[in-house]
């Protein structure tokens, strides 16, 4: 493959990848290999024979494109550069593009989309303060959320899902000029990075999504949605407890609302689509952060005051049927295979003494003295 062949086919892949729709111009370069880098290139019409295996003619939609010429002028060292212009999207070719001044501006659904809401210099009641874009391509949306518009307010950056994928479609090549601060420049960088970060499904940038966070004892349920939703949320207690929470939204399409919890564990919160856990209390708990059965915990316990830990497990001889506790004296073993004992001390303390006599006083006296007369008439006898 020659130099020209290989730099082209890699300057097309990568306008195909980072495209997704739409028209690009392209820059290509061509290898003189080891010409003089100052010789003209005779320009040369591009090819209109369809690719190799199709039996169809090209679209007469896209006759515009192939019948380019392409002006190969010197550039740098032993290249010569050319400018072509090629669609992205072969299903919806418009072949137009826009060669005049305008603002991008954002659109109600740009307002409540994470990659475009709040960008910085962004006017809900008028004209942003960013700078001036001088190009765009025509695209026509099939799919997708359309979050800013160009010229005419036409579609100037769409977002969509496919799959489980995620597609951005920036129909013009001009933002640039907000990095180099034309007019005022814009927002080039928040932009870039809040489209690279959602392409990357960032949690933080989810367009649907349903949170809830914890500060001390107070759970705030966030929801922001594309969409209006006027659901309300249900919001579970660790013990089962269920609570309905009304949800209001602002113009971002954010949903707000905060609740005290009366009980530590993890709360429970959704919509009916999405789900949300939220602990409250200690995240890691001593109880839970090892539940593996271990008696190193009580050991020295044990050890100290003379008891000991016995397990109720399979044994050598097979199942243990239990543990043995046996009465035991002060000055022995508390433990043993199988049986733990429950020491008698023998420690008591007297807290009171009440007395309560038998029979009245009289009552003795007339008994002993009935019992003398009895003995003395028996030793009469």
């Amino acid at each position: 493959m020659s130099t020209f062949a290989r730099v082209v086919a890699v300057l097309v892949a990568a306008a195909l990848v980072l495209g997704g729709g739409g028209l690009v111009a392209l820059s290509l370069l061509r290898g003189d290999d080891g010409s003089n880098s100052g010789t003209d290139h005779p320009t040369a019409p591009a090819s209109t024979t369809p690719a190799a295996g199709s039996q169809d003619p090209p679209d007469p939609a896209l006759e515009p494109f192939y019948t380019q010429r392409l002006d190969w002028q010197p550039c740098r060292d032993d290249f010569s550069c050319a400018t072509l212009t090629v669609p992205l999207d072969y299903a919806e070719p418009t072949g137009q593009t826009i060669d005049r001044p305008f603002k991008p501006t954002v659109t109600d659904v740009g307002r409540r989309h994470p990659v475009t809401a709040g960008l910085p210099g962004d006017n809900p009641e008028g004209d942003p303060s960013w700078g001036r874009w001088f190009h765009q391509v025509e695209v026509t949306p099939t799919n997708g959320s359309v979050v800013m518009n160009g010229a005419d307010n036409r579609p100037l950056l769409i977002l969509d899902r496919v799959g489980k994928g995620r597609v951005a479609q920036l129909a013009s090549d001009q933002i640039w000029l907000w990095s180099r601060g034309f007019e005022g420049g814009g927002p080039q960088a928040e932009l870039l990075r809040r489209l690279a970060h959602w392409l990357m499904k960032e949690p933080e940038l989810e367009e649907n999504d349903l949170r809830a966070r914890v500060d001390g004892n107070k759970i705030t349920v966030e929801r922001r949605s594309l969409e209006p939703d006027p659901r309300s949320i249900t919001l579970t207690t660790p013990s089962d407890q269920t609570r309905t929470l009304e949800m209001t939204e602002d113009k971002t399409g954010r949903a707000a609302t905060t609740v005290v919890a009366a009980e530590p564990g993890i709360y429970r919160v959704t919509d009916g689509d999405r789900t949300a856990l939220a602990v409250v209390g200690a995240v890691n708990p001593p109880e839970l952060a090892d539940v593996r059965s271990t008696g190193d915990k009580l050991a020295p316990v044990a050890k100290e005051t003379g008891g000991g830990i016995q397990w109720i497990s399979d044994t050598e001889g097979g199942v243990r049927p239990g543990i043995d506790v046996r009465r035991t004296r002060p000055d022995r073993s508390q433990t043993g295979d199988g049986w733990i004992g429950l020491r008698a001390n023998g420690d008591f303390v007297v807290t009171g003494v009440s007395e309560v006599p038998l029979l009245p006083v009289a009552a003795v006296l007339a008994l002993a003295l009935g019992a003398l007369l009895l003995a003395w008439r028996r030793e009469g006898r």
